[in-house]
């Protein structure tokens, strides 16, 4: 928070809340990317409840939260014709998924 606010009152010379949130985004878009000696740095603000430690420093201790993570994709997800559709060349290739095929036969 400390250096946030620095960079505030560094760049539009105020660091109330309500002042800060009437700047346009640009503004601020182009204030945060200015070179200068003292660019600001963005990042997770540790406040000891949500973010208690650094994310290196937590990850090292292991505590982070165990979510199992599925990554990838799935062969025409979305790909469901819409109700009514007559394209026989579509259905075949749909259908070759049971789950499609049952999909399609419950409709």
């Amino acid at each position: 928070e400390e250096t946030d606010a620095k960079f505030a009152k560094t760049r539009f010379g105020t660091t109330e809340l309500r002042e800060l949130r009437a700047l346009p985004a640009q503004k601020i878009l182009e204030a945060s990317l200015k070179e200068d000696d003292d660019p600001p740095r963005f990042g997770p603000n540790i406040d000891g409840y949500f973010l208690p430690d650094s994310v290196p420093a937590i990850f090292a201790a292991g505590k982070q939260n165990d979510v199992p993570l599925l990554a990838g994709w799935n062969r025409d997800e979305g790909g469901l014709p819409a109700t009514g559709t007559t394209d026989p060349p579509a259905k075949p290739a749909l259908t070759r998924s049971g789950i499609v095929a049952t999909a399609l036969s419950v409709l």
